[in-house]
């Protein structure tokens, strides 16, 4: 509306000063922004209000339904009324809409249909099959609205229709009701009844005033800017930059979104960004908020199949709390209790956080039981909710997400507590009407829709903040400056397809319902009344370029009418216009060739920074201009870059305190896999073993395996341990002279499938099928284990042999200057004759890399001939046998892909490995830690997202023999 309309409604309302006028809006926003406007231009004003239609039919009606005892459904009722309707009261062969095609889309176009034949007055009895397109469609509505009245009949409930029955006459001498004309012609047939009689047929009806965009014809040529840009972000950042650079205050401005849903997000970001204090007409999506985004992690988890991991990486952003566990004597803080939690192996599947049970029994530490018990109840309490059967209803999905919201995480301001308070009410909002179990996606789906579509930030226009509007409802805060962002053809036309329940001929037969052209037709008269009160400084733009998708946008209709007005160019066309708005703005704005141009306030470092760096559309002095500010970053480029090893490349300097000394050292203890690493990669042996950066370890999500790599292998392990240690001891006890163990084939299978039955407890598998195949492998693999074991002429001593004394590391003298502390577990020792033994290591891979002539294989094969010195020192420090000699190792491969194979290596090397460690220990300990020159070593290595490949780099360190500390590292790697 125009300042004439608002003048004259500002008159009409002082006529009689002390008779209560009520003017009906379409939402409150408006109403508010209507009295602003009209008291802000006008004068003060007593003893009016606006209202809505709706609030102002319910509050007339809130006697009655109190006296009547009647319940009033909102939508969201109404609409689960008509789904539980469609689902079960419909027969099953009604020939339209199976209830296999009963999904939340086609439930919501037959509830618009239903509300849109009760508005107009319309009943199930006076409807007719033959005017609709088919009979059986015809029966289907009918039967359906049939069943809805009688519903609400029947539980005494009521919706926005049913009002019109209960509403009572009006005073008009009490009360003077106003409506703008093309509102009132929107009404339905209904609504345009019940107002009526609360007017008591006196209802005051104003006209419109200028439609847009002729209304811009009133504006000065100066007041009006006309530009496009390559992108939304573009040309929000255009415009923000106008707003700076012509000093107008934020809250003398409105930006009026063209397609608000598309394009909001990225202002909303850019204004946070920017920290511009912003007001939303239609708010923001409550994913933005903190508990949005809870609401959203715990639907993910359902969707997932209860994958832990959604809920870890949660926790680990800081969306989600550990606070409702650290209660009592719980001494953890919250990244320990969630490492406990990825560390369960729960993995994902409902069954598998019963492991949180078995795995408190196993806990010797009080507080780690503690924590595992506390994770267990709150997963019991929130599984509970949930039906074991996959069949939910919307409820059941709600109940849970409120219990997990009030339990997970911290309400931290209004917007949290907003969404927390909406989603409890849409959870009791459906207690009344308990609706039907669906499949477990479609409740988390439309739950999910639900939050999604919350609203927070939804507000008027405040003093002190720039206002974002839309299309649909912007134009009337009266406000000095307007922008209207995104005026291309999409956005600013409307849509003309036809309702798919109620067609346009079937409408026109039916009567008394708008037709789709007839409802496009009011809208545009809406919209063009409401902008054609815009005043003041006017901004056009829409964005000529999607970078997103690549392609050309056209601009609307309305935007070359302006551009014609604009010129007194009628004949103006697309192409015409383009050349008046010139070059499409950018991210960057673009600088002129004036000081103020040139001193322009930039509006981020981005744009700063872009703006030193780039003139004419090209960068130049790019490296000159960041070496002044950046002189650290561009000599760590270049030192990465050279051939010199550099602290840039891992080489640190420890001393002091810092110091790395493993030799003679106590205080810590190395294994052999971290000198093997070392070997390998130095700079993966510096993530893990001197930072102490984990290596990722959750389980990943696959349909297809039951066992990773890992768990099949300890899984094949403890049936080797339990099967060897239990003939073993039978030997014992029989004193068999005979150096060989007596071998039972139905003992070996009961013990595999206790074992099988142990993991499938720990570890549920994805399906039967995939189950029975891994059971298939996993018994061919102990098979070959037998075979290989029946034809084995040596004695097995000792299983699982830790080297430790009194849970001390083992200490391990190679010579007298090299004095390790050792912790490891050897897998077997045999005794081949007496004092004489051959260990083994037990291999689920390929047997491929051990080649006969790879005995050290540059120093990443070391645990052979390592293990068999401290095996030796380890059993004569302990008395086990004061005159043991390990003389041979084995890698032992006792699986169908390893075919059984042993790699023997016999144990007559020792100089050459005490040389071999001395040198791994003087790289490590003069902090020598450059990653790997060999490429393929870093394709599987879990630090990989951290350095990156950094094969081709390392090469010319590798390669320049001036880098005297790469030489240890180098004789290492020779060693065959």
């Amino acid at each position: 509306m125009d300042s004439n309309v608002f003048k004259h409604l500002y008159e009409r309302c002082k006529e009689r000063p002390f008779l209560k006028k009520v003017i009906v809006a379409r939402s409150f926003a408006q109403g508010d922004q209507w009295l602003t406007r009209i008291c802000k231009e006008n004068g003060p004003l007593m003893n009016v209000e606006t209202t809505t239609l709706e609030s102002l039919i319910v509050r007339n009606t809130k006697s009655q339904l109190s006296h009547r005892k009647i319940q009033l459904l909102n939508r969201e009722q109404g609409y689960w009324l008509v789904y539980e309707l469609m689902l079960t009261h419909m027969p099953e062969n009604n020939g339209y809409v199976s209830r296999e095609g009963v999904t939340a889309g086609i439930v919501e176009r037959f509830h618009c249909a239903l509300q849109g034949l009760r508005l107009a007055g319309i009943k199930a009895a006076q409807l007719n099959p033959l005017d609709f397109e088919n009979l059986s469609k015809g029966r289907y509505v009918i039967h359906l609205l049939s069943l809805y009245e009688q519903e609400l009949a029947r539980r005494s409930w009521t919706d926005l229709a049913g009002l019109s029955e209960l509403l009572p006459e009006g005073d008009p001498g009490a009360i003077e009701y106003m409506i703008s004309s093309s509102h009132y012609e929107s009404l339905n047939r209904l609504e345009r009844e019940m107002l009526d009689r609360l007017s008591g047929n006196k209802l005051y009806i104003w006209q419109e005033g200028r439609l847009f965009p002729e209304s811009l014809a009133q504006h000065d040529r100066e007041q009006i800017q006309l530009f496009r840009a390559a992108g939304t972000l573009a040309e929000t950042r255009e415009v923000i930059g106008r707003i700076y650079q012509q000093e107008v205050p934020f809250d003398q401005v409105e930006l009026i979104l063209s397609d608000y849903t598309g394009s909001y997000v990225a202002i909303h970001t850019l204004m946070e960004y920017l920290n511009i204090p912003s007001t939303f007409s239609q708010g923001i999506s409550a994913s933005f908020s903190n508990l949005g985004k809870a609401a959203i992690a715990y639907l993910d988890w359902l969707d997932s199949d209860f994958r832990v991991e959604v809920l870890i990486q949660a926790f680990r952003n800081g969306i989600l709390s550990t606070r409702s566990l650290e209660k009592g004597e719980l001494n953890m803080t919250p990244l320990q209790l969630v490492r406990m939690l990825e560390q369960s192996g729960i993995g994902w599947g409902r069954e598998r956080y019963e492991l949180l049970d078995i795995y408190t029994e196993h806990f010797g530490n009080p507080e780690h039981t503690a924590a595992c018990t506390a994770w267990s109840l709150l997963f019991k309490e929130l599984l509970i909710r949930l039906p074991e059967d996959r069949n939910w209803s919307i409820q059941d999905v709600l109940e849970g997400l409120v219990l997990f919201l009030e339990n997970c995480t911290d309400i931290v301001d209004a917007h949290d507590h907003s969404v927390l308070t909406s989603l409890k009410e849409q959870r009791d909002s459906l207690i009344i009407l308990e609706p039907s179990a669906i499949s477990s996606e479609s409740a988390v789906r439309y739950v999910k829709d639900s939050v999604m579509n919350l609203c927070i930030k939804q507000a008027s226009p405040q003093s002190g903040h720039l206002h974002i509007s839309s299309l649909e409802n912007g134009g009337e805060s009266g406000r000095t400056h307007t922008f209207i962002l995104g005026m291309n053809d999409g956005a600013w036309s409307f849509s003309a397809k036809e309702d798919p329940i109620l067609l346009d001929e079937e409408k026109k037969r039916i009567g008394g319902l708008r037709t789709m052209a007839e409802s496009v037709k009011q809208a545009k008269q809406e919209r063009a009344e409401r902008l054609g009160g815009i005043s003041g400084y006017v901004s056009l733009s829409y964005s000529s370029y999607d970078p997103v998708n690549q392609q050309d946008n056209h601009a609307a209709f309305e935007l070359l009418q302006v551009c014609r007005g604009y010129t007194e160019n009628e004949d103006m066309d697309f192409s015409e216009m383009n050349a008046l708005l010139g070059r499409p703005a950018g991210f960057m704005a673009q600088q002129g060739n004036s000081n103020k141009d040139k001193s322009r306030n930039r509006l981020d470092r981005s744009e700063f920074w872009l703006g030193r760096l780039v003139a004419e559309g090209k960068v130049f002095l790019a490296e000159e201009a960041l070496s002044a500010t950046f002189p650290c970053s561009i000599r760590f480029k270049k030192e990465v870059q050279g051939d010199t090893l550099t602290e840039a490349d891992g080489l640190i300097q420890p001393h002091g305190e810092m110091a790395i000394r493993y030799r003679g050292n106590s205080g810590i203890h190395l294994s052999v896999t971290e000198l093997e690493r070392y070997a390998e990669c130095p700079k993966r042996f510096f993530y893990g073993s001197i930072l102490k950066v984990r290596e990722k370890d959750t389980p990943v999500f696959d349909r297809n395996i039951w066992l990773g790599p890992a768990d099949r292998g300890n899984l094949l392990h403890e049936v080797f341990y339990r099967y060897l240690k239990e003939r073993a001891d039978f030997y014992l006890v029989d004193e068999v002279e005979d150096r060989t163990l007596q071998h039972d084939y139905s003992r070996l299978e009961h013990i595999t499938d206790e074992t099988i039955s142990e993991y499938r407890r720990l570890i549920p598998p994805p399906s039967p099928h995939v189950f029975e195949q891994e059971c298939k492998a996993i018994r061919q693999d102990v098979d070959v284990f037998y075979q290989t074991e029946l034809k084995r002429q040596t004695l097995p001593k000792w299983f699982e042999l830790s080297l430790s004394t009194d849970e001390h590391p083992l200490e391990v003298v190679l010579d007298s200057e090299t004095v390790l502390f050792m912790k490891g577990f050897i897998d077997r020792v045999d005794e081949l004759r007496p004092h004489e033994y051959k260990i083994y290591d037990y291999k689920t891979g390929n047997p491929r890399k051990y080649g006969e002539n790879a005995y050290f294989a540059g120093g990443t094969q070391l645990q052979h001939a390592l293990y068999a010195v401290a095996v030796e020192q380890y059993l004569r420090q302990t008395g086990l046998d004061p005159e043991a000699r390990v003389t041979e190792s084995a890698y032992y491969f006792p699986t169908e892909r390893g075919k059984g194979e042993e790699v023997l290596r016999v144990q007559n090397r020792k100089p050459e490995l005490v040389q071999l460690v001395k040198l791994l220990l003087d790289s490590i300990e003069s902090g020598v830690f450059l990653g790997t020159p060999h490429a393929d070593s870093c394709r599987w290595c879990a630090y990989k997202p951290v350095c990156g490949n950094q094969g081709d780099l390392v090469k010319a360190k590798w390669e320049n023999e001036q880098n005297k500390l790469l030489l240890a590292w180098k004789e290492v790697n020779a060693y065959a």
